[in-house]
């Protein structure tokens, strides 16, 4: 038998997350009372239908208490939505400290490395003011462009509903300097924190880019375990 907080976890992925994820994009909610007591919340991306939401939902629940078993905090990722929660309150606070990256095996041939992390960085710049500046966009925008003849860029901007607009864009502005941090001549295309995701995807023909891991129906990152330590460090980057 399972201990009190492990039940208020089940009834809050299974009960309240999943009910509510036909009626919006994000939700958050807590269950139990006390040191028993669980905060969690969803967010799916701005584009997926109701339906491909919850079977997101539904799924991500299923994994993470598989891939989670009795840990008291912890975070997974799909193409399509985000779970969190955590014995503690982190309702609209920024939490950019845990982050995951997916990374290009390939090198940049298009662009000088720091040409393409300076376009990266006027693309994000500019997508964070569209998500936060209007409360009818969600926190959620889009953009592609050509960038040259032969590659198109695709980009996005997310964060949690729960966040103000400030906050929003400090995370994506986070985020944004850590991928320029890493990228070393590699080409990151997403960048996910417990707060916010960017993600920037080419169109090439030389970029093989390994598009199946942004159109699979499974995880673009395993369950990411938060923890006192873990909080304050960067995670390996995923390739």
């Amino acid at each position: 038998m399972g201990s009190q907080f492990d039940s208020n976890l089940k009834r809050l992925l299974i009960r309240s997350l999943y009910n509510n994820g036909g009626d919006s994009i994000f939700f958050n909610d807590t269950q139990g009372d006390d040191h028993d007591k669980v905060y969690g919340l969803f967010l799916c991306r701005g584009d997926v239908p109701a339906s491909v939401c919850q079977n997101c939902i539904d799924m991500a629940s299923n994994e993470i208490v598989k891939d989670c078993p009795f840990k008291k905090a912890a975070s997974i990722w799909y193409d399509e939505c985000l779970i969190r929660y955590s014995y503690r309150s982190f309702f609209s606070k920024v939490d950019s400290q845990v982050r995951v990256c997916l990374v290009n095996t390939e090198n940049i041939t298009e662009f000088e490395p720091d040409k393409f992390n300076e376009i990266l960085g006027k693309t994000f710049s500019n997508l964070s003011i569209v998500a936060t500046s209007n409360p009818s966009n969600c926190m959620y925008a889009t953009s592609k462009a050509n960038v040259t003849s032969s590659m198109r860029l695709y980009s996005m901007v997310q964060c949690t509903h729960d966040l103000s607009p400030f906050d929003c864009r400090n995370c994506l502005s986070d985020a944004t300097l850590y991928l320029s941090s890493i990228s070393k001549g590699k080409m990151v295309w997403r960048v996910l924190v417990p707060s916010c995701n960017i993600s920037s995807t080419p169109s090439c023909e030389t970029c093989q880019l390994q598009h199946n891991l942004l159109t699979m129906a499974t995880m673009v990152a395993e369950a990411v375990l938060e923890s006192q330590n873990l909080s304050t460090q960067a995670l390996p980057e995923l390739g």
